[in-house]
């Protein structure tokens, strides 16, 4: 019984207590170690790590690195489908929240700016236009059904139901609904155009999910709306024709999370040269 053994091999660290156990989205386990008022993992390797607490009894840390935090007889983990850990926090009554993905995405920023990239942060508020232009099914549906109406009469019955759903939206998209798609997504393309040009790039987290389990889509408006949180940026810039290119940003053993570079259609060999002097930046 005792708290040893951080950053070297599992099987000679001490413990006290440990009690609940889960994965997190890697596979490693992750284990509330309830006597040490901590909560760690297992990472690749066979090596033992503490992501939350360990710094003695208490209740500290709200809004600042888990690693920092004090903690009380954590007894319950989870992560949620975003990545997100939450600890019951026994002892002080309380259910606490470490955000991974959004910590991960912040730290890979400030790690370019201190490289010397400057930062800043606008809103874009056209991207809210893409769910107007899809709420009939947008350009997926319309041109979809228009390769497929015949073979879905002739062959229907080899479609996967929740493709050839989609396929079918754009049965009701008539053709003066399609042309005003045209001019909403010329109108889209200028005005983000003009708000980005002074920029070399934009940049996100690729997503703000965890892959979900098989199991949790056998519910069709499950799969809906997992299937849209996934390709959430993929649709904001094939909308705008533009291109991007996705980087790894955590760092080994942590939740999965990328950063999103992103600029108007003909920039790729920007965006690829910025990707190619990021990547291994925004790791360290």
């Amino acid at each position: 019984m005792g708290y040893t053994g951080d950053a070297g091999p599992a099987v000679t660290a001490q413990l006290n207590g440990p009690t609940a156990i889960t994965l997190d989205a890697s596979g490693n386990p992750v284990f509330a170690d309830t006597g040490n008022h901590a909560v760690r993992r297992f990472t690749v390797g066979g090596m033992i790590q503490t992501i939350a607490g360990g710094n003695g009894v208490g209740y500290d840390g709200d809004g600042k690195p888990a690693i920092f935090a004090l903690l009380n007889g954590p007894e319950g983990i989870s992560y949620d489908k975003s990545g997100n850990l939450w600890i019951s926090d026994t002892q002080n009554h309380q259910i606490r929240q470490v955000d991974f993905r959004g910590k991960t995405f912040e730290r890979a920023l400030e790690t370019l700016s201190r490289a010397g990239a400057l930062i800043e942060r606008i809103e874009v508020p056209e991207f809210h236009d893409v769910g107007v232009m899809n709420a009939k099914g947008g350009f997926a549906a319309a041109e979809s059904y228009a390769w497929h109406r015949f073979l879905l009469t002739s062959r229907g019955d080899v479609y996967d139901p929740r493709v050839s759903s989609r396929i079918l939206r754009g049965e009701a998209i008539s053709a003066a609904d399609y042309i005003d798609l045209l001019n909403m997504r010329r109108s889209f393309i200028a005005r983000i155009e003009a708000r980005i040009a002074s920029y070399d790039a934009l940049v996100m987290p690729t997503t703000a999910n965890a892959p979900p389990k098989i199991a949790d889509l056998a519910d069709d408006k499950a799969f809906a709306r997992e299937n849209v949180r996934a390709l959430r940026n993929c649709s904001l810039i094939n909308t705008l024709d533009g291109c991007a290119i996705s980087l790894p940003a955590h760092r080994q053993g942590e939740v999965p999370v990328g950063l999103m570079l992103a600029a108007a259609g003909g920039s790729d060999r920007r965006i690829l040269e910025l990707a190619a002097a990021m990547e291994n930046i925004i790791r360290v």
